[in-house]
């Protein structure tokens, strides 16, 4: 057997650095992969948050899972008649807009934790007129709403529906 050439002596050498390089650009390419496949489902921040204009200046804004509300400019001011966080469902009969509400709590009670989390417990339900400088009923119970409904004239046939189905209007 022959003495290994200086060329043959570099290469041998550099292998280690070159199956570093391949293995890096591997796993670079499966996490392109997995970013490219995950990301349009919503797994990053953002991609699921809509803001939708239903009646005037009123919008249905979803901003995370549980930021749903109904606002006029998309202001979530107290101030101004709206439906506040988390709306589930909305219907729009002018100039009424109607809505399905479950309440939030806070997920813990450290002071710490500002997370707030949906009480299963309580489901309400609003109606906003939008005339004027606005009024919000509610929160109301489903026979008390149903009674300021038909004070209001809304009919029967206005319907809501989950607020996911205004996301793409």
């Amino acid at each position: 057997m022959s003495e290994p050439t200086e060329d043959q002596v570099s290469l041998k050498s550099k292998r280690p650095f070159v199956r570093v390089v391949l293995a890096a650009s591997m796993l670079l390419g499966a996490a392109m992969v997995v970013c490219a496949v995950y990301l349009p489902l919503g797994l990053g921040p953002g991609v699921q948050d809509f803001e939708v204009v239903l009646l005037g200046s009123y919008t249905l804004n979803r901003t995370s899972a549980h930021q749903v509300y109904i606002s006029a400019n998309g202001a979530l001011d107290p101030t101004i008649p709206g439906i506040p966080k988390k709306v589930l469902e909305c219907g729009v009969h002018a100039p009424f807009i109607l809505g399905k509400r479950q309440a939030l709590k806070p997920r813990s009670l450290s002071a710490q934790d500002i997370y707030e989390a949906p009480d299963s417990e309580v489901i309400d339900y609003w109606i906003v007129d939008t005339r004027g400088s606005g009024k919000a009923f509610g929160p109301l119970t489903l026979d008390e709403f149903n009674s300021r409904r038909k004070e209001l004239a809304i009919p029967d046939s206005v319907t809501m529906r989950d607020v996911y189905t205004y996301r793409n209007r």
